[in-house]
């Protein structure tokens, strides 16, 4: 996702890759419910967002902490 910038191209491709795996539950889980489908791909969608959400706003908490692992000599 940090490959491609701009908001429209992380909403197509989380749309795609939501669509994507909801088909693949759909059809591919033969012991699971509608209910469970939906669910999944809820959940599935959620994490997707908070992705997005932390690379468009700079990075997340990785971000916050570089450099200040290296000793300093005074």
């Amino acid at each position: 996702m940090t490959k491609f910038q701009g908001v429209n191209t992380s909403l197509i491709t989380t749309s795609v890759a939501v669509v994507l795996f909801s088909l693949a539950l759909a059809f591919g889980a033969t012991d699971s419910s509608g209910k469970d489908v939906l669910a999944a791909t809820a959940a599935y969608t959620a994490v997707l967002v908070v992705f997005v959400g932390t690379s468009l706003a700079g990075g997340g908490p990785l971000a916050e902490s570089s450099g200040s692992s290296s000793p300093t000599s005074t």
